[in-house]
This record gives C-alpha cells, sequence and structure tokens, in this order.
C-alpha cells in the first residue's frame, strides 16, 4: 500500500469514528434527558397530590359559614418537559407521548385557573363564579395527579384512557362533592 491508501484508510476510520461518537453521545444525551422528564413526572405525582387536596378544600369549604378564602398554591410548572420535551418526543412511544399531552393540557388548565382565582377573588367576580372555578381546579389537579399515578404505575407505555378505573371513580366522587359547593340560586 502507498502512502495515499494508507492516508485515506486513516481518514476514513477517523471519520467513521468521530461520526460512531456523535452517535454515542447523542444516545446519551437523549436517554439523559428521558431519565430527567421521568423524574420530573415522578415529582409531580406528589405536587399534583397536594394541589389536588388543597384545591378540593377551597372549592368545597368556599361560600359557606362567611369562609371567603381559597388557596390552589401555585400554578403548576414542568420546567425539564418545556425546555426538552421537544428534542426527545421521538425517542418516546406513542402511549408516552399521548399521556405526555394528555397530563400536560390539564396541568396547563389547572394553572390557567390559578391565575384567573389570583386576579378575580377581591371583588371582581361572583361567588358562583369563584366556587365554580376552584373546583374546576380541583377537578384539572385530580385528573392530573390520577392520571400521573396510573401512567407512572406502567410506566407511561399503555395509553391511560378515558375510561380507566380510577378516572371514572374520580367522576363519582366530582358527582358527590357538586351538591356540596356554595353556590347561590340566582
Amino acid at each position: 500500500m502507498d502512502r495515499l491508501q494508507v492516508a485515506l484508510i486513516a481518514l476514513f476510520v477517523g471519520w467513521g469514528l468521530s461520526q460512531l461518537t456523535d452517535v454515542i453521545k447523542s444516545k446519551c444525551r437523549i436517554n439523559k434527558l428521558k431519565l430527567a422528564i421521568s423524574t420530573e413526572l415522578k415529582d409531580l405525582e406528589v405536587l399534583l397530590t397536594e394541589r389536588t387536596r388543597t384545591a378540593k378544600k377551597s372549592s368545597v369549604e368556599y361560600g359557606h359559614d362567611g369562609y371567603y378564602a381559597c388557596s390552589l398554591g401555585a400554578p403548576v410548572s414542568t420546567p425539564v418537559l418545556d425546555a426538552y420535551y421537544y428534542e426527545v418526543a421521538e425517542s418516546f412511544t406513542e402511549e408516552q407521548r399521548y399521556n405526555i399531552r394528555v397530563l400536560r393540557d390539564h396541568i396547563r388548565a389547572y394553572s390557567t385557573i390559578v391565575e384567573w382565582v389570583e386576579n378575580n377573588t377581591s371583588g371582581k367576580a361572583t361567588q358562583n363564579e369563584i366556587v365554580f372555578k376552584l373546583f374546576e381546579a380541583y377537578k384539572q389537579a385530580a385528573f392530573a395527579s390520577v392520571f400521573i399515578k396510573a401512567a407512572n404505575e406502567v410506566g407511561g407505555k399503555e395509553k391511560i384512557i378515558d375510561e380507566h378505573e380510577n378516572l371514572n371513580e374520580l367522576r363519582e366522587e366530582f358527582k358527590l362533592l357538586t351538591p356540596q359547593l356554595a353556590l347561590r340560586k340566582s
């Protein structure tokens, strides 16, 4: 072999190793990001349980016996999911992407309601509007909480559909709680 052939072979091997290194780095980055997202989703399970309890208490108590204070906590945020999901979305299964989408929708709805309540509870909204929003916040937090627990149990690998038994139990609880709300008759 002459020098030109050796140089070309060395160049090709070097390029191949560089490409392999890039692929391995990319795979490791995706795995780290997926792990970070999974960790955040597990942490959200605890946070959403707390938000559900707080929102339920506020929605049921508000307006009874002169009690007009409420607390929903801060809006729920998902900084890791928001920052990195687009980079790793294609590496999740269809079921995992579906579960994440539904969870994010419930979290976004809850956070929007929290902001509304913060802006409208000082005399800007009627008691019925506030009670309705508090109950809606409870429902969104409860759906998100039940949803994430069910998804985390199976690693997100099964679609958690609307007919899931835990979600149906939650709907039944909503029916029982609705008469307890302090809604004023017009």
